[in-house]
């Protein structure tokens, strides 16, 4: 019996030290990322698109909320003209609404840049939780979140100015792992932060949806249903109601789908490059899951597209597809070692 508790002691001891190592390297990381964005701001290396866009969205909206004139709530100047407009007629990231108060306590882009790095780097946390679920093995999990922080792809993306979609990267990740834990109110408050960072995010989270169906779980089915349609109705009001009411048309990234070949343009060598950037890193553990499927719709929707820069690991068009290159690592390696 002392033998049995002596070990379980170890075991306990061995789990705080990688904690304490995990909690280091978040501290590292956002350490290092909130001041390289903040001095690469204050250098003028920032950019109006979208720092500058997403600061003047986040700053009337504050406007609003100290002078209640509400009509600036949500709104900026149109990139393109002069006029202002609301937010939800380029981008339904309603989100950004909640950082206004923020405001407040002081007005500046730093402000979201800061919320950026912190909540980036705080993302390592669900990997590290998805890991020990996963795999049971602190080590293992603790490679996995230190790989998470590491991964070019995340960093680059944090280095790029801010954009609301990029915290769908830890909020997904957070999605994944309170379903994993069975606690599926945090799961579901964690799919609506993730609904609203951008209107694609629902295709994502819809096949999340599909996934949780597919683990014939009994008691996750309602779950799953409501994952999925909640999502499909979020792509639905955004696409064909929400965006067109406010731009008087079509959503404008459609001109980037228009008159396709796709045979050549999934074949072509960018789409290989960034595939390779993306699963490399991990040594292409993700593609031994069926998880990775999970981001197949953004998947489509990059390679698809006209423009090269989605196919391009500097910017931000990664941080849907992030999440899930984890989290199928994971599964990946439970595969291959049980």
């Amino acid at each position: 019996m002392l033998e049995i508790y002596l070990g379980q002691l170890d075991q306990l001891e061995h789990l705080e030290i990688m904690k304490k190592i995990l909690y280091f390297f978040i501290a590292v990381y956002i350490t290092f990322f909130a001041t390289f964005s903040i001095v690469r701001y204050r250098n003028m290396y920032a950019n109006y698109f979208d720092l500058g866009i997403m600061h003047q969205v986040v700053y009337n909206s504050y406007k609003a909320l100290q002078t209640s004139d509400w009509m600036r709530f949500l709104e900026h100047t149109d990139p393109v003209g002069s006029q202002q407009i609301a937010r939800s007629a380029v981008h339904n990231d309603i989100i950004l609404g909640l950082f206004s108060p923020l405001y407040f306590l002081y007005q500046s882009p730093e402000v979201l840049l800061l919320i950026q790095a912190f909540a980036l780097g705080l993302g390592a946390l669900a990997v590290y939780g998805i890991g020990q679920h996963v795999l049971k093995k602190p080590f293992y999990s603790l490679i996995f979140a230190i790989c998470y922080l590491l991964y070019v792809p995340l960093q680059y993306t944090n280095r790029f100015d801010f954009h609301s979609v990029t915290l769908a990267t830890p909020f997904l990740l957070f999605m994944f792992y309170f379903w994993l834990v069975k606690k599926y109110r945090w799961s579901f408050l964690f799919l609506v932060l993730s609904l609203i960072t951008k209107e694609q995010v629902g295709l994502t989270t819809a096949m999340f949806g599909v996934f949780v169906l597919y683990t014939k779980r009994k008691d996750e089915k309602k779950f799953g249903l409501t994952v999925l349609m909640s999502s499909l109705v979020w792509v639905a009001l955004s696409f064909f109601v929400i965006i067109p009411y406010f731009r008087g048309a079509e959503h404008f990234a459609t001109e980037r789908y228009q008159n396709i070949n796709v045979i050549q343009t999934l074949f072509r060598q960018s789409t290989f490059d960034y595939l390779w950037n993306l699963f490399a890193p991990l040594g292409f553990l993700s593609l031994l899951s069926p998880a990775i499927l999970i981001a197949l719709p953004e998947f489509a929707v990059n390679r698809l597209s006209q423009d090269a820069n989605m196919r391009n690991i500097i910017f931000h068009y990664t941080a849907v597809i992030t999440p899930f290159v984890f989290i199928s690592g994971i599964y990946g390696l439970r595969t291959i070692t049980y």
